[in-house]
């Protein structure tokens, strides 16, 4: 009675175990009841099969979780199943670098300013959102290079009303392109006006000067427009004094470079020369001197 007594006691204890066991507790300590416990025997291989399991899957995992896909385990060490769970990761770690790496080869190739062909390879599940997604920036890319690259060969033809067409993006790619346009706008704005007064200029219309609001090398340029008004004008009243009769006029020299202010002083000389011929002749003649 009492060796029948032991004997459920013990089938007890490892009924316990292998329920600890298949609870996952991979702690469990098999004491074997004598060198011919089988099932104890049993039981303790089950339970370092399990345990080098988890302690492996465990390390696979915290690889993953450090983004090293590279990480393996030596799966021989494994039987069976176990085995074919081991290598079944190391596959899937293997399915899941090859996506990654060639994104990682296209994204490089975009951040040094490449642009790199699609992706042809062929993913499964979630990697296919993630090769569209790539190809998608690829496709962006090469877009708005083709823009810009055509966009840089108009302003070089002369054609600065050419602007990016901001509709064929979303998001920051519209933003963008909406921006690069008012700075266009920017540029454009004032040399279109200093065009409009200057063709007045060339006409002889000396009525409008530049006036819109400027800033930095449009300032300057709004100020050479106005000075070469300012000296046109100066110009015209002397000449129209001089038209009138009045030689008192005076006109300052622009620079040192002045080339017409020389020959305006020689024109004002010759007509004060020719008053002063006609004066003496008329003079002579009320005298009877033919």
């Amino acid at each position: 009675l009492d060796a029948l007594r032991r004997v459920a006691a013990m089938y007890i204890d490892r009924a316990g175990l292998a329920q600890r066991i298949a609870a996952g507790d991979t702690g469990v300590s098999v004491t074997l009841a004598s060198e011919g416990d089988v099932l104890g025997g049993g039981l303790r291989a089950c339970a370092a099969s399990v345990h080098a399991l988890v302690q492996d899957t465990a390390r696979l995992a915290e690889a993953a979780m450090t983004g090293k896909l590279d990480a393996r385990v030596d799966a021989s060490l494994h039987r069976g199943g176990f085995r074919s769970a081991i290598e079944g990761l190391h596959c899937a770690f293997e399915e899941l670098r090859k996506p990654l790496n060639v994104s990682v080869q296209v994204l490089d190739k975009l951040g040094r300013g490449d642009c790199p062909w699609p992706i042809r390879e062929e993913f499964q599940g979630e990697c296919t959102a993630l090769k569209e997604s790539i190809n998608r920036v690829i496709e962006i890319d090469k877009r708005i290079r083709e823009d810009v690259t055509a966009l840089l060969h108009a302003g070089i033809a002369g054609r600065l009303d050419v602007r990016l067409d901001a509709q064929k993006y979303e998001g920051g790619n519209r933003k963008m392109c909406e921006e690069v346009n008012q700075l266009l706008d920017a540029k454009q704005r004032p040399i279109a006006e200093a065009i409009r007064v200057l063709r007045q200029i060339c006409g002889g219309n000396l009525s409008e000067r530049l006036e819109m609001n400027c800033d930095g090398d449009h300032q300057t340029m709004k100020e050479a427009i106005n000075g070469v008004h300012a000296w046109l004008k100066s110009l015209v009243d002397y000449v129209t004094c001089m038209a009138n009769g009045d030689l008192s006029a005076t006109m300052a020299k622009a620079s040192n470079q002045d080339q017409i202010y020389e020959w305006l002083v020689l024109l004002k000389t010759n007509i004060v020369q020719i008053q002063y011929e006609f004066g003496r002749l008329i003079s002579l003649v009320k005298e009877g001197d033919l």
